[in-house]
């Protein structure tokens, strides 16, 4: 078991309102929990093959921020997606967070989590890195479906 410190990452005032504490990870991975926590439990006999590629979501989500500009974290997951697209939606938060495209910012910490764009233009943002989860980077289940969505009962 490892305690991990809090992480009190201040972001400057922003005229707008906008959040002032960075959220980290471990606070994006509880929220997650919590969304993944709702999906709806899939059938144990019922096989389906979904195709969802984390480059298109995360275009979909550079997309819907550079229109809305920040989003609630919850918001980002429909209420009725299945456990693969929970899944490939906090992965493309992952890679723009890492990326730097986005910050996951928060009123105060353990409250809710608030998605902004940290670019001016998401055309500023290079995909290239994303190549690696559709090109043998490891996550090829992720890409094809076969991620944990197969049943053999």
């Amino acid at each position: 078991m490892f305690a991990r410190e809090p992480a009190w990452d201040e972001v400057p005032a922003d005229p707008d309102g906008v959040p002032q504490i960075r959220a980290s990870t471990w606070d994006l991975l509880e929220a997650f929990q919590a969304v993944l926590k709702r999906a709806q439990p899939a059938a144990v006999h019922e096989v389906t093959v979904e195709r969802i590629s984390l480059r298109d979501r995360v275009h979909s989500l550079l997309r819907t921020l550079s229109v809305a500009k920040t989003l609630e974290f919850e918001s980002l997951f429909d209420e009725d997606a299945t456990r693969l697209e929970i899944i490939v939606t906090f992965l493309a938060v992952l890679e723009l967070c890492r990326m730097q495209a986005i910050r996951a910012l928060q009123d105060q910490h353990f409250d809710r989590i608030i998605i902004t764009l940290a670019v001016d233009d998401v055309s500023q943002v290079s995909l290239d890195l994303a190549d690696e989860y559709e090109h043998g980077g490891g996550a090829e289940g992720v890409e094809d479906g076969a991620g944990g969505e197969q049943s053999n009962g």
